[in-house]
C-alpha cells in the first residue's frame, strides 16, 4: 500500500484527537454526575463504566472497547496480573 500524504495523515489524526478528546470530555462528565448522584463523596475519576455509558448508543464502537477489555483482561492474568513495566523490568534483570 502506498505512503498516505503527510497532509491526509495530518487530517486523520486531528480528527482522531478530536473524537477521542470528546468522548473523555463525555465520560468525564457522566464520572461527575456519578460521583454527585451517590453522594458519597467519591472521586469523579473516570472509569471503564463512565467510556461504556458514553458509547452505549454506538454500538459497533462499545462492542469493540468491549472486545479490547476482554483482551486485557486475558493478557493480565496470562502474565499473572502484573503490569508490562514489572515484566519489562524482571526480564531484564
Amino acid at each position: 500500500m502506498p505512503n498516505a500524504l503527510p497532509q491526509t495523515v495530518q487530517v486523520m489524526e486531528d480528527l482522531v484527537v478530536d473524537y477521542v478528546t470528546q468522548i473523555l470530555r463525555k465520560a468525564s462528565a457522566a464520572a461527575e454526575e456519578r460521583a454527585r448522584s451517590t453522594r458519597s463523596g467519591g472521586t469523579s475519576r473516570i472509569k471503564e463504566r463512565d467510556l461504556l455509558f458514553v458509547l452505549r448508543k454506538d454500538r459497533k464502537r462499545l462492542h469493540r472497547v468491549l472486545e479490547l477489555l476482554e483482551v486485557f483482561e486475558e493478557q493480565k492474568q496470562a502474565r499473572g496480573n502484573q503490569q508490562p513495566e514489572e515484566l519489562a523490568r524482571a526480564e531484564a534483570e
